[in-house]
């Protein structure tokens, strides 16, 4: 009885290969073809404006089989385009970066010809004895083509969360990072339009301290990269610092700018200015979104920075991201 069994369990699979290979059999089940929500979290977004679409990219977990406990290959990156109007142009997502291990924290630059898209995974340490987190990079064109079939590596930065950040100056990538495998300074990177390194994880911008600096903002505009950063912790409060450097990576301040006397939420740009979003306590202790224009000097030029928000309650803070 169970060589029978067998036998036409076997026969009947040889016919289900044949019909399924020759087109003849299909499995479409209902609601197949309707395109839904994907599963999992989508979590740390970012955009960018290109020529004349806008690049969302986040991390995704429609990945990972176990819902809400991590899974070692259960986050990559995913992105869509809208155009300028707000309308969305990838009705199916595109799946930037989907391979092994987990990829994070996805942040996108333009530099006038294709975007690129950095973010955190994991790569086997320089000693080659355990895997650490590592930055890695791909390109995307504006018509949303993956550039690099192999991500581009940038060897000797350890990131962590918001401790670094990318933008462009119209041709070159730049990404700076708090902490490489020798020290804790803030250094910077380039990446050419072809996706080739061109720096050592070398050039220090800002030199290490007894404490460690967080929430790196990066823009540029007018010839000059302007970078904030969290500082010192004075009376409850982040205070804010900032440096600026040219496109070769020369520093041009003599010593860090106070820019501001709290956490920075966003700093964008238009390309001859930055603007800078924080979350602020008005006077009747309610609170706001509060923006100010930043020239190339890194000087605030709305004061104390303006309402943008109009007031909400005491005890919220807005998560703001914005590009010009």
């Amino acid at each position: 009885m169970r060589t029978k069994l067998y036998f036409v369990f076997g026969a009947l699979f040889f016919s289900f290969l044949t019909l399924y290979s020759s087109g003849l059999m299909a499995f479409t089940l209902p609601g197949d073809n309707t395109i839904s929500a994907a599963s999992g979290d989508q979590i740390a977004p970012s955009l960018s404006h290109g020529s004349n679409s806008i690049l969302v990219v986040w991390a995704d977990g429609r990945a990972n089989p176990y819902s809400a406990f991590e899974y070692e290959t259960g986050r990559d990156i995913y992105g869509a385009r809208f155009d300028i109007a707000g309308n969305l142009i990838d009705t199916i997502p595109i799946a930037i970066v989907s391979r092994q291990a987990n990829q994070d924290n996805p942040k996108v630059a333009w530099n006038g010809t294709n975007w690129i898209v950095v973010y955190e995974s994991y790569a086997v340490s320089g000693t080659g004895y355990y895997y650490q987190k590592s930055l890695e990079a791909v390109r995307v064109s504006p018509a949303g083509q993956v550039l690099d079939a192999k991500p581009i590596q940038l060897f000797g930065l350890t990131p962590s969360g918001n401790y670094w950040s990318v933008a462009s100056d119209g041709n070159n990538w730049v990404v700076v990072n708090e902490s490489t495998s020798v020290n804790w300074d803030i250094v910077a990177m380039r990446i050419s339009p072809g996706g080739t390194v061109l720096d050592p994880p070398t050039k220090s911008v800002v030199k290490a301290t007894y404490y460690g600096r967080a929430n790196l903002k990066l823009a540029y505009a007018g010839g000059i990269f302007l970078l904030t950063f969290d500082d010192q912790y004075v009376n409850g409060l982040f205070t804010t610092s900032a440096v600026r450097f040219d496109s070769n990576l020369n520093i041009l301040d003599s010593s860090l700018i106070n820019f501001l006397g709290q956490s920075l939420s966003d700093l964008s740009t238009n390309g001859t200015q930055f603007f800078a979003v924080w979350n602020q306590q008005l006077p009747d202790y309610s609170m706001a979104v509060t923006g100010s224009r930043v020239n190339t000097s890194g000087q605030k030029l709305d004061g104390s920075g303006k309402n943008i928000s109009g007031n909400f309650p005491n005890d919220s803070y807005a998560t703001i991201s914005g590009i010009w």
